[in-house]
């Protein structure tokens, strides 16, 4: 007897289904996360008498594109507990059992729609994120402005502004050599906090000590023009390596094609990578990470939706989550540390996720 033909109408009804639900899950979890954030900038914001309520609702919706990247695998894993778990409920996934549908053709629509919305993420929401994510930065560095930022230029000369006690620093070197630790050719602008010139400063080397930085060769031009010359100094700053590479263009702010470029740019100044490099691969395994998370979340829903509640669903919903959450993090960790490649560092939860998912899928005998 041949295998029962699968309908048009029944796969485009089963894909709306899934869809709407992951849609509903998505909304009511960006909602709660920008509600919490909204929370946390006015109280960040309450410091400052000038600055109005109304800010804090404008930056969160800035963030809100990335937050929803973040938490896309999330929303994935829960609303595929709902959807499957409603249609058990509704009778409808027994119906399509009793007409000979095996769940591995009955769960293909649902997959399309994992893959769409993973393409839908790196097409659309990936460069939206980094737009919005930009926005909410120099909000940021306007409200916040104690804080360092900085910007590596094609050839890897990089910029940097350094607030200190006394004055503010900007820093240009045209090279980056030993991650940071030595710099080539610098000039140092010094301004009051009020935006008064102090100081011009350009150093042949500055080179990187517990503490302080030593420079060699370097000229002084004052503001009444005046230009003198000492062979070294020692600037004591809160400048260090590591406040140069956490200050540059966060990964977030840069869209795919310009990402890649970037990190291009960082090797060639020297600086790590690996944040970058990171991102730029999760990214990348956005659609494969979704399509995992669905494989990891449809056995408990066909498993235990028929025998258990929906609240005890969605609790072994959120503790695999939970799970999966650690695992990623304990990966992160490794790659951000240099101790696995980024790439393994990205794809690894993600290979992981779907071949634990497959697994459970034969254990529970659901294929």
């Amino acid at each position: 007897m041949s295998a029962p033909r699968f309908s048009s109408t029944l796969f485009f009804y089963l894909c709306r289904r899934y869809f709407l639900t992951i849609i509903l899950t998505s909304l009511l979890l960006i909602s709660f996360i920008y509600l919490l954030d909204v929370i946390e900038l006015m109280r960040r914001l309450s410091k400052n008498t000038e600055v109005g309520n109304h800010v804090a609702f404008i930056m969160a919706f800035y963030k809100l594109p990335a937050m929803a990247l973040q938490i896309a695998p999330f929303v994935m894993l829960l609303g595929t507990l709902i959807s499957f778990t409603r249609l058990t409920r509704d009778r409808e996934l027994v119906a399509v059992r009793g007409a000979g549908l095996p769940a591995r053709r009955f769960l293909v629509p649902a997959l399309w729609v994992c893959l769409g919305i993973g393409l839908v993420n790196i097409a659309v929401m990936n460069p939206l994120a980094a737009t919005t994510k930009k926005k909410y930065e120099q909000l940021e560095a306007l409200y916040f402005p104690n804080s360092t930022h900085g910007l590596v230029t094609k050839g890897g000369q990089i910029w940097l502004r350094q607030p200190e006690k006394t004055h503010e620093l900007f820093l240009f070197a045209q090279r980056v050599l030993n991650g940071g630790k030595r710099l080539e050719n610098v000039t140092l602008f010094t301004f009051s906090h009020s935006g008064q010139f102090l100081e011009r400063s350009d150093a042949k080397l500055m080179t990187y000590h517990p503490q302080h930085w030593q420079l060699e060769h370097i000229f002084h031009l004052n503001p009444w023009q005046e230009v003198t010359w000492q062979a070294e100094e020692t600037l004591e700053t809160q400048l260090t390596p590591e406040v140069i590479a956490n200050s540059l263009s966060s990964p977030e702010t840069l869209p795919l094609w310009e990402l890649h470029t970037f990190i291009q740019r960082l090797q060639e100044a020297g600086l790590p990578t690996q944040k970058h490099e990171l991102f730029f691969h999760r990214q990348l395994s956005m659609p494969a990470l979704l399509i995992a998370m669905f494989l990891l979340a449809a056995p408990f829903a066909l498993r235990f939706s028929r025998t258990h509640g929906m609240g005890q669903v969605l609790l072994v919903g959120l503790v695999t989550g939970f799970g999966f959450y650690l695992f990623k993090e304990v990966i992160t960790a490794y790659g951000l540390s240099g101790r696995l490649p980024a790439a393994v560092a990205a794809w690894a939860p993600t290979l992981v996720a779907g071949l634990v998912g497959i697994a459970l899928f034969l254990h529970f005998r659901e294929e």
